[in-house]
């Protein structure tokens, strides 16, 4: 099996967004306990065309983060500047 293509930069990053689409609330904290960015970097190990496009994905999204919010990550935002 080759090296994968999700970084751990992009697990934190994927962990994160799942987090600002499902936020912890008054009825469950949110999809956080789940731990999405380990689970997806798994699932996509093995099916390198998936990584490939989460990679892209993530790559557009700190893009936009960078002209939004210069010199941050999106990982470093807030849950509100998130959104």
């Amino acid at each position: 099996m080759s090296e994968p293509i999700l970084t751990d930069e992009h697990v934190a990053t994927i962990a994160a967004a799942a987090e600002a689409i499902i936020p912890a609330d008054d009825f469950d904290g949110g999809v956080a306990p789940l731990d999405p960015g380990p689970v997806i970097a798994t699932r996509a190990r093995y099916q390198a065309h998936v990584a490939r496009l989460y990679a892209q994905g993530l790559a557009a999204l700190e893009q936009s983060v960078s002209i939004m919010f210069p010199g941050r990550r999106f990982v470093e935002l807030s849950l509100a500047e998130r959104g």
